[in-house]
């Protein structure tokens, strides 16, 4: 089905957003689409393509497509300047008290990327996605992640991965890059729940991953949430 939209419209920010919570790490915010339904709709109905897709080359040396799909559309080209990126840069400023609004930074081509992710294969339940830095030399990225499915099994896990627990995951990262991740039960951890057009906002320097609570809700649905870096 053909959808026309325009884009600064579809995704407008609801006027009577809620802060849920700050803990001075990790800022929730609920309700924050004003047309959450209809990002859905258009969201569930959208053909996606791969992530990272290796070429026919290496075809093999990826599990995608083969235990799971992840794949990380961006809709409405170099459509940047839009009041949904300005009132995410305020918050974030008025919250993580800067001196300055962060700048929008890191996406392919613009502000409207997600990541759809849905199981294949079922993998054991402590296999979770591997824990990940972002980041740029001299700058401190903020996450920005709305979460978007109707399941909302999980969210985010934000890990206590330090010292030694850093060389850790970089060496599970390359002898278990099976499924769709490592085993992350040793790792302590702190859960972001999902929630239906939440959006979750932490400092990008502590290792963090989506996380899901039980695999099997996503053998049949999709896990899509939105994802955006400020700097």
């Amino acid at each position: 089905m053909i959808t026309p939209v325009i884009p600064r419209k579809l995704f407008e920010v609801n006027q009577c957003y809620d802060i849920q919570s700050f803990d001075d790490e990790i800022l929730i915010v609920d309700n924050f689409y004003k047309n959450y339904d209809d990002i859905y709709a258009f969201l569930v109905n959208s053909a996606v393509d791969i992530f990272n897709d290796p070429g026919p080359e290496a075809e093999s040396s990826t599990k995608n497509f083969v235990d799971y799909y992840q794949c990380r559309p961006s809709f409405f080209y170099k459509d940047r300047f839009t009041p949904q990126i300005d009132e995410i840069k305020n918050i974030i400023k008025h919250y993580f008290r800067l001196r300055d609004a962060p700048k929008f930074c890191r996406n392919r081509t613009g502000p409207y990327e997600f990541n759809f992710f849905r199981f294949i294969n079922l993998p054991p339940q402590e296999i979770q996605g591997t824990p990940h830095l972002d980041y740029e030399l001299g700058a401190l990225i903020y996450n920005a992640i709305v979460y978007f499915d109707k399941v909302c099994s999980g969210g985010t896990a934000i890990y206590e991965c330090t010292g030694n627990r850093q060389g850790e995951v970089s060496q599970a990262f390359r002898d278990q890059n099976i499924y769709a991740g490592i085993d992350v039960s040793q790792f302590k951890k702190k859960i972001i729940q999902a929630k239906p057009n939440r959006l979750a906002i932490f400092k990008g320097n502590r290792f963090h991953n989506g996380y899901i609570g039980n695999h099997r809700q996503y053998l049949d649905n999709w896990r899509i949430v939105q994802v955006m870096f400020f700097k």
